[in-house]
């Protein structure tokens, strides 16, 4: 689902572009930082939110890096557990926007399998 938690996935550093709720942004009002999201939506966002799955066991834990498989550091895990539905760890974060979605990633603790849709 994607739902993002406050002071995890979202916070006063985060824009809605950013974790993808473009969508309940409405620019036809004013709003505080109005320009700065216009701005955004025209050039594209530094970073974006990603839903991911693991492909070993563990959990993915706030703060962990997020690295490609040359070990550069391309992000950072915003929260993560177990799905009790998919019987598998899963988990959201921040990745560079130009970053694929097909490029097996690495965090500092466990491999990451597969990039949700979002």
């Amino acid at each position: 689902m994607g739902y993002c938690l406050y002071g995890n996935d979202l916070d006063d550093t985060t824009t809605p572009l950013e974790a993808g709720l473009g969508w309940v942004t409405k620019f036809t009002k004013d709003f505080t930082a109005k320009e700065i999201l216009q701005q955004q939506k025209t050039e594209g966002v530094p970073r974006r939110l990603v839903g991911f799955e693991l492909a070993d066991k563990g959990i993915p834990r706030h703060g962990y890096e997020i690295v490609d498989a040359e070990g550069n550091n391309i992000g950072i895990v915003t929260s993560g557990t177990q799905s009790p539905t998919l019987g598998k760890a899963i988990g959201l974060g921040y990745v560079k926007k130009r970053m694929p979605q097909s490029d097996l990633i690495f965090s500092s603790k466990c491999a990451i399998n597969n990039w949700l849709q979002q």
